[in-house]
């Protein structure tokens, strides 16, 4: 993010430095399908993770300061996430084809993202 100084505080206008970052992300799984007569499972895993953001530091100051006690240094948190995803999708039918399936994102921000989901189709 490129710095900026803002302006219209009457003085109390902070100026903001460049902030530059670097991280990685990724994910690896696996899935695994099996058929019962019309009745199809899909089950997947995914393991991810997300280093994008790292944790730092920086130093803003007032615009109008011309003295270090017109400075602050605040951190600035990383947002590294990693979560697990399990999920499972049915599906069957022949003239009317159903779908049925629930995934989850376990670990994000600390809780469960859950994801359900249902569809039906009628062929002509």
């Amino acid at each position: 993010m490129d710095g900026y100084t803002e302006s219209g505080a009457a003085g109390g206008n902070i100026i903001f430095p460049d902030l530059h970052t670097s991280g990685v992300s990724g994910f690896f799984g696996g899935e695994a399908s099996v058929a019962f007569d019309d009745v199809h499972a899909i089950l997947r895993l995914t393991c991810n993770t997300e280093d994008v953001y790292q944790t730092g530091s920086t130093k803003l100051s007032l615009a109008s300061a011309a003295d270090v006690m017109g400075t602050q240094s605040v951190a600035l948190p990383g947002l590294a996430r990693a979560h697990v995803a399990p999920s499972l999708s049915l599906t069957g039918g022949n003239l009317v084809q159903w779908s049925i399936g629930y995934g989850a994102r376990l670990g994000v921000d600390d809780g469960t993202e859950h994801h359900v989901m249902l569809g039906a189709r009628i062929n002509f």
